[in-house]
């Protein structure tokens, strides 16, 4: 019986070892649930949580979509690693690559003028936006108040905004300071108070009317539809660019993600929520 026993022991040690070997042979996937976090600007994000419901019935590899946090916020997430993923509508800065970032650019979406759906206006023009940013133009041709609705002034909407001419962008700042202008401080707060607030105007990224499915009125700028994210990159209209930034460390998981913002089933996605997706010698 002694020798029964130390026999069962030593059979037991043998099966444990093996099978521990076994577990250090089978690839990571094979024992370990793969999971990635990703967050960042949210003109990216409507859009990703349509691409990452493919990805995971792709990969095996679950998705966490946490609420948005800005480009910047994302971008020092993922350097602290607590985002294996950021998207940012901005570049890197060289700082922000000196804490062992990278990013690829993978789409583009139209930076559109906005309005409340009520209004009876199909057009903007720059001259428009110039006017009532400077409050020389304060209501609409029906004699309703306008209400222009603006990012914060470190926002890249506000840097894309002064862009459009050079008397927007003298008036711009200056209107921050008037007393009762609208100020939103994320992509989808900025969109839901044109959906909700009586003669609002402003300017959204395309990507998020159309992946949120917001009840605003896409404006023309100067004559020139908006809604095309192609004809818009042609007539170099101004635009939003969005890219996926990870540490250079990064998990396969990860990587494996940001590759599949290439894939067909991706670019797809991103077609009919607004975006152009990059061309592969962009990435």
């Amino acid at each position: 019986m002694r020798l029964q026993s130390r026999m069962n022991i030593a059979l037991t040690l043998f099966l444990a070892a093996a099978l521990l070997a076994l577990c250090f042979l089978l690839p990571q996937s094979a024992h370990s649930a793969d999971s990635i976090k990703v967050s960042g600007t949210g003109a990216a994000l409507g859009a990703i949580r349509l691409i990452a419901a493919e990805f995971q019935k792709a990969k095996g590899i679950s998705v966490t979509i946490a609420p948005s946090m800005g480009s910047s916020g994302g971008i020092k997430a993922a350097a602290e690693g607590a985002l294996d993923v950021a998207l940012a509508s901005r570049p890197l800065k060289d700082e922000e690559r000196k804490l062992g970032l990278s990013e690829v650019l993978y789409a583009t979406t139209p930076f559109v003028p906005i309005a409340h759906a009520a209004l009876p206006v199909k057009d903007i023009t720059r001259a428009d936006i110039a006017r009532i940013l400077d409050g020389s133009l304060s209501t609409w041709p029906n004699g309703e108040r306008i209400r222009f609705v603006l990012r914060p002034a470190s926002d890249i909407d506000s840097d894309i905004l002064r862009s459009l001419s050079p008397e927007i962008a003298r008036s711009v700042d200056a209107a921050r300071s008037r007393e009762g202008m609208l100020i939103a401080l994320t992509d989808q707060a900025n969109a839901d108070m044109i959906e909700s607030t009586q003669g609002a105007v402003g300017f959204s990224a395309l990507s998020v009317v159309k992946s949120e499915k917001q009840r605003v009125k896409v404006l023309s700028l100067d004559s020139m539809p908006q809604n095309n994210p192609v004809e818009v990159a042609k007539a170099k209209g101004p635009r939003k660019a969005l890219y996926a930034v990870t540490r250079n460390d990064a998990s396969t998981a990860a990587r494996a993600f940001v590759q599949f913002l290439s894939s067909p089933s991706s670019r797809k996605i991103l077609e009919n929520t607004g975006n152009l997706p990059a061309e592969p010698a962009s990435r």
